[in-house]
């Protein structure tokens, strides 16, 4: 399960926002930027399960992915 976070805008600029996740990296991109029409930065994650020795678990958050679309776009 792949997760889609952009970046924030105006007084939320440096922040991140999960907008969707899905297991197919191209159909979610497609299904998540068809309604932008401005530059977005974004990164997708694939979170992990990792066990600590102690018996916890931690989910980590592996970024797979980075990039902008509509570089350029401003509204």
């Amino acid at each position: 399960m792949f997760i889609l976070n952009v970046k924030g805008w105006g007084d939320r600029e440096d922040q991140y926002y999960p907008v969707s996740k899905g297991d197919n990296i191209e159909q979610l991109k497609a299904d998540s930027f068809a309604h932008f029409d401005m530059e977005i930065d974004y990164y997708i994650t694939d979170p992990k399960v990792i066990v600590e020795e102690d018996g916890k678990q931690w989910i980590a958050e592996e970024v797979i992915e980075e990039g902008i679309v509509n570089e350029g776009v401003f509204a």
